[in-house]
């Protein structure tokens, strides 16, 4: 039988091409049949974008470092077991994913790169202008370790080999305080970084470098090796640019080893110059030229003012090359580089930029992103307040324990003094020793805020170096005096004066205030107490006192405040007063510390009234009468409640007298004459101690043969319960 053999050199993948002289022009016979375009063509070079990528699986050792790691829970009898079904590395990302975010915790997705053509580039403060005869360039977010070399085009889609990027977005600091970044690069750049105090608008960067090829500036020379030129021509010099002038030597250059040798704030630049003194002749006010030759590297290092850790910050870099030169002919390469605070250089990483439409809302966060953001850190928060919308109520199912002890005297509460200087605009203020200082203190001062009775407070504090405050400063400050004071209980402070009693108010108001809350000024008494009359401006002190104009502070007397009842007890119509005299049963009349705001009619409310009681008369000095005698005594120092809303506003006035149904005394309770006998039907009632007083008619002998059932049991401290026998 006879056969026929076909046979197709070059196309067999396991010959490789091997069988032929020129495998490279087989393959790109084969792949340009792939496209039926006749003005398009495929060739091997096509494939260099895939070349050497393949997949991976996991080998041996990769398999051993997972052993073990499946989720497990713990039985009733104490036994791990794994969870079924089981829980993929997949199900534990999507998790974190949930918990962390998008943004995730410390990790951004690099910054918004924009990409011009050579004729987009201009000598102008802009650098990119107009729209280019070559089209748009897509943007991107690539940035890995911010190390780019190019050995072509800055873009595929780039005209020629020039033109430039913009790197432009957010960078957000994981530590407080101030931040070095490094750019080295053989373009022309510019670094930008967010001006200090920007808010919204124009304004939004300061400018760090503008590093070209050349610049001439009138300049003085000094010593052996200085230069000092203006300081705003500081931003065009970087380290690696020679140096020219009458009376410097020829191969001067800037060597920067640590970053000292140029001075931004006095423009003094330090000169090296390895055949000897850089300066020949010291000269003022000569030409000198700051130049590199196209594609030389320059580096230049800026240093940011104090920034917050976890808020983010614009930030912009732009490297292109000049116009007139040719990209082919040139190195092009841009190195950036950073350092936190306390720390080292290192390689500024995607994961600390943001690009420009990073979705930073809070919908993108996770659940430990958001609990962070309304969370009550160290040094205290509001609940129920501006600085913390998301609380709303404090609920419990335990007590809440509140340590807190109100303030005494005017040292009592300030913390310290000092002396400090700071521009308009900023969230700090130095400080080379911030003893006595913590998170969450508030701070006075002239030029902090647009009132000088309205705090900034503190946020941060680097230890012995600086504060940082809570909202940008209004004004500039130089050596201004700074009083912080403690924040717990603190509600405001006014400038007042006071006279038999009455505090009165000639820079601020009564708004926030309410009775029982303290007053503090210097030379105070202790414990001194206010109450409102709805009055804007006065308040009345317990006890009385009078004193000329100064700064007044208001603190709580507690250490929770329960603001739920505030507009349920409003004090033009529901008052809480004190009883400064004993009453006994049957009294029509009481001595009270204040009738602010007390009319004839007005229904009083309390357990030692009777319903319907109200105020008989208008109240005559510190005396209220009664329409009804009272039916219980009322000791001094507690309180009872006047309104005139039409309901019952007991709620407003928590009784300070917990004594009834018993009568208080000096030595204890008694029971009150018309209620001699204690009796319980159920339940428990506990005593620290308990004492009985009975009269010896009433004591009954029982003999051997007697018999009672009636017994009350008492537990003491130790656990043990004894009976005592009743009649």
């Amino acid at each position: 039988m006879a056969r026929k053999i076909f046979s197709r050199i070059g196309l067999r993948r396991d010959f490789n091409f091997s069988d032929l002289s020129d495998p490279k022009e087989a393959l790109n016979n084969l792949l340009d049949t792939l496209i039926d375009d006749v003005d398009s063509t495929f060739i091997s070079e096509d494939l260099d974008a895939i070349r050497n990528v393949f997949a991976e699986g996991l080998t041996n050792g990769g398999y051993q470092n997972v052993i073990g790691s499946a989720v497990e829970t713990t039985d009733n009898n104490g036994i791990n077991q794994a969870i079924i079904p089981r829980i993929t590395y997949q199900n534990r990302l999507d998790k974190f994913e949930v918990i962390s975010g998008d943004p995730r915790l410390n990790g951004g997705n690099g910054l918004t790169a924009n990409y011009f053509n050579e004729d987009q580039v201009q000598n102008t403060t802009e650098v990119f202008t107009g729209i280019s005869t070559g089209g748009a360039i897509p943007s991107d977010n690539f940035w890995e370790e911010g190390n780019f070399e190019y050995t072509g085009k800055v873009h595929p889609q780039t005209v020629n080999a020039a033109g430039g990027v913009k790197w432009e977005g957010f960078f957000i600091p994981t530590q407080t305080g101030t931040y070095e970044f490094q750019l080295n690069s053989s373009f022309n750049y510019t670094s930008d970084f967010e001006a200090e105090g920007y808010t919204s608008g124009i304004g939004t960067y300061t400018e760090y470098a503008r590093v070209g090829l050349a610049h001439t500036v009138t300049a003085t020379t000094s010593g052996t090796d200085t230069v000092t030129i203006p300081v705003a021509s500081i931003v065009n010099v970087g380290y690696g640019m020679s140096v020219s002038g009458s009376g410097i030597r020829e191969g001067t250059t800037i060597e920067g080893l640590d970053g000292s040798e140029i001075n931004r704030t006095t423009g003094a630049i330090t000169l090296a110059n390895s055949n000897g003194d850089p300066i020949i002749t010291a000269n003022s006010n000569i030409s000198v030229t700051f130049f590199r030759d196209p594609g030389t590297p320059v580096s230049n290092r800026f240093n940011t003012h104090v920034l917050e850790k976890y808020r983010r910050y614009r930030i912009r870099f732009r490297i292109f090359v000049p116009p007139g030169v040719s990209g082919f002919s040139i190195e092009k390469t841009a190195n950036f580089d950073f350092t936190p605070p306390e720390g080292v250089s290192r390689d500024l990483r995607y994961h600390h930029l943001y690009s420009l439409d990073y979705d930073f809302s809070d919908d993108a966060k996770g659940s430990f992103n958001r609990f962070l953001d309304t969370s009550v850190l160290f040094g205290g928060g509001s609940i129920g307040g501006t600085t913390q919308p998301g609380y709303v109520k404090v609920k419990s199912s335990r007590k809440i324990d509140i340590k807190y002890v109100p303030k005494t005297s005017l040292a009592a509460i300030t913390r310290r003094s000092f002396n400090a200087s700071w521009s308009t605009g900023t969230k700090v203020i130095g400080l080379t020793d911030t003893t006595d200082i913590e998170i969450g203190n508030y701070i006075f001062g002239t030029g902090l805020t647009g009132n000088v009775h309205t705090p900034v407070r503190v946020v941060s504090v680097a230890i012995n170096k600086f504060i940082v405050i809570d909202q940008n400063t209004t004004g500039s400050g130089s050596n201004q005096t700074l009083t912080v004071i403690n924040h717990r209980g603190f509600v405001k402070r006014v400038t007042a004066s006071a006279s038999s009693g009455t505090l009165t108010m000639t820079n601020g108001d009564t708004a926030g205030l309410t009775g029982k809350m303290i007053a503090i000024w210097n030379g105070s008494t202790q414990y001194t107490g206010i109450t409102t009359s709805g009055n804007n401006t006065q308040v009345t002190l317990d006890p009385s006192q009078g004193f000329g104009t100064r700064s007044v502070y208001f603190y709580h007397s507690r250490g929770l405040v329960d603001e739920s009842l505030k507009t349920f007890c409003v004090p033009t119509e529901t008052r809480c007063v004190v009883v400064t005299a004993n009453a006994t049963t049957g009294d029509t009349s009481l001595t009270v510390q204040s009738t602010a705001g007390i009319g004839n009619g007005w229904s009083v409310q309390g357990f030692a009234f009777n319903s319907g009681t109200t105020v008989n008369g208008a109240p005559s000095g510190n005396t209220i009468n009664l329409s009804q005698a009272i039916t219980k005594d009322i000791a001094a120092g507690a309180n009872f409640t006047a309104t005139n809303s039409g309901g019952n506003r007991q709620l407003c006035c928590p009784p300070t007298d917990t004594s009834p149904p018993f009568n208080a005394t000096e030595e204890g309770l008694n029971t009150t004459a018309s209620e001699p006998n204690l009796k319980l039907d159920d339940g428990n009632i506990k005593f620290d101690e308990f004492t009985a007083i009975i009269d010896t008619n009433k004591i009954t002998t029982y003999s051997a043969s007697d018999k009672s059932n009636n017994r009350l049991k008492f537990e003491v401290g130790n656990g043990t319960t004894y009976d005592i026998l009743c009649v």
